[in-house]
């Protein structure tokens, strides 16, 4: 069982026929007839990282999962630094039960967001989150780098527009396209660490 912890970015809510978000996708995935692979949303459209934290650990709590994949920020939160410092904190100790409960935690980085809806302080966020979540991936936590994959600016950790033929309609989440190459790195990544399906 695989476990959202995010908001619509995670949900998926790019999707025109539905929530279909990219660790749903990469459950779909990975499943087979023989060994179905089952997905949990504790993902939310328009909640803020405090929110759906604690909703991904009532889902940690309640569900035998396997892999938790836990936004460590959202657009949904004040932009502030100060705000981005508390919500990667509490990720970070979300992540940190979740190895306490068996359970193998990936962080995805901060949700991308098109210029035109940022702030000056908010682009301070992005800035200053992005470095912290690269040095944990140098240090081998699992890191699933949504800019990376669907931004245009990940050389910087600054996202500035989404890559072309990825974004939704409202340019604030990625669509089919950009999930379907989401939940692809999302398997890549466990295929790597050999996360054993449970």
């Amino acid at each position: 069982t695989l476990v959202s912890v995010g908001d619509s970015i995670l949900m998926g809510g790019g999707e025109p026929l539905g929530y279909l978000g990219p660790v749903r996708r990469a459950a779909d995935l990975l499943g087979t007839p023989e060994r179905p692979v089952s997905h949990v949303n504790a993902a939310t459209f328009g909640c803020p990282s405090a929110a759906f934290l604690a909703a991904g650990r009532d889902a940690i709590r309640t569900n035998r999962a396997s892999c938790a994949f836990i936004q460590v920020w959202s657009g949904n939160d004040l932009q502030t630094v100060d705000a981005s410092r508390e919500a990667c904190a509490a990720a970070l100790d979300l992540a940190q039960h979740c190895i306490r409960q068996g359970v193998t935690p990936v962080l995805c980085s901060p949700a991308p967001r098109p210029t035109s809806s940022g702030t000056p302080e908010g682009e301070a966020v992005r800035l200053w989150s992005m470095p912290l979540l690269h040095g944990l991936a140098a240090q081998g936590v699992p890191f699933l780098d949504i800019n990376a994959v669907v931004g245009d600016g990940a050389a910087n950790g600054r996202f500035t527009r989404f890559r072309p033929g990825l974004a939704a309609a409202d340019d604030v989440h990625p669509n089919s396209a950009g999930n379907a190459l989401l939940a692809e790195a999302a398997v890549s990544i466990l295929q790597g660490m050999r996360v054993t399906v449970v």
